[in-house]
């Protein structure tokens, strides 16, 4: 019973738990709450100094690009 007071703790499943970024595959991350600095510019947004969440590769790894939360971008000045 004593084992039973201690929190719960939420779990990213995408989270390789070794302190580095999930990593996702080209066309897998499939996270709408997830951009590119490429899919926030076209929606008129930017970072706004939030660091990456997450990377998506593609060509082998042999290129990639950082994903940013959407929910956390701010407009864009331009």
């Amino acid at each position: 019973m004593a084992d039973q007071d201690q929190d719960l703790v939420d779990v990213d499943p995408y989270n390789p738990g070794d302190g580095s970024l999930p990593v996702f595959r080209w066309r897998q991350a499939g996270r709408t709450n997830l951009a590119t600095r490429r899919q926030l510019r076209e929606m008129g947004l930017r970072p706004g100094g939030q660091e990456p969440v997450a990377r998506i590769e593609c060509r082998g790894g042999k290129r990639f690009a950082w994903l940013y939360r959407i929910d956390l971008a701010k407009p864009s000045s331009r």
